[in-house]
């Protein structure tokens, strides 16, 4: 799943409790604007017996090296039909979005498409509204997409923590799911899986660096971290 894909925040608002969601599939959407592949879709189901009102906005999402997020606004890039919608309880909205940015991309760009629920107030209402708003992620993709992943520095810190840096020298976003750190030591030599490892954020963006730490203590117990390190990833 991508790092965006499991977002889901929680605006909280003092009027009537509602707190039934909604669906919104597929979480994310993959276009590629030199293959003619410019336009998507996506599909929100209301769960509700109520109406849902919601509203689409587009931002391109920045990964900053210790896997901070920004998010800025981008709807110049894209159109998106219908921009808001009222939907009907137990019915589906699609939403068409398409890219009409640069045609032919050096690297591939990460947005997000945020569905946000519009709260409404009812006269009457009391207690707390919640409202959610769902992230889709979003790539334009580069024309032949590769990401290529080496380890370019590793070492153990003071406070007991294992530090390392992955260099993504390709033009399309990696990741650390699926990924295995190799660690040499004069103990012997010892693999780290990083999927569900605690490294937060697991992409990293074309041609860039992202650095990550591990608590030692995590780890399996067998493993042996003293003295001089090397290691690699695949």
């Amino acid at each position: 799943m991508d790092y965006i894909s499991s977002i889901l925040s929680v605006i909280f608002f003092i009027f009537n409790l509602s707190a039934i969601a909604y669906e919104v599939t597929p979480m994310r959407v993959t276009l590629s604007s030199s293959s003619g592949e410019s336009a998507g879709v996506i599909r929100v189901r209301n769960t509700r017996p109520t109406d849902l009102p919601v509203e689409i906005l587009v931002e391109k999402r920045l990964i900053a090296e210790d896997g901070t997020q920004t998010f800025v606004p981008a709807d110049d890039d894209f159109i998106v039909f219908p921009p808001q919608a009222l939907i009907a309880p137990q019915s589906t909205q699609s939403i068409r979005v398409q890219y009409i940015g640069e045609p032919s991309m050096a690297e591939t760009i990460a947005y997000v498409m945020k569905v946000a629920e519009v709260p409404v107030v009812q006269e009457d209402a009391t207690g707390i509204t919640v409202a959610y708003n769902f992230g889709v992620a979003l790539y334009i993709r580069a024309d032949n997409p590769n990401a290529t992943l080496t380890l370019s520095s590793i070492e153990k810190t003071d406070d007991n923590k294992l530090d390392f840096a992955i260099r993504n020298s390709g033009n399309d976003y990696g990741t650390t799911v699926g990924k295995t750190v190799v660690v040499e030591t004069a103990h012997g030599r010892k693999q780290i899986d990083l999927t569900g490892k605690g490294v937060g954020n697991p992409l990293i963006p074309p041609n860039s660096v992202r650095t990550f730490s591990l608590d030692i203590g995590e780890l399996d117990q067998d493993i042996n971290l003293e003295g001089e390190l090397t290691a690699s990833i695949r």
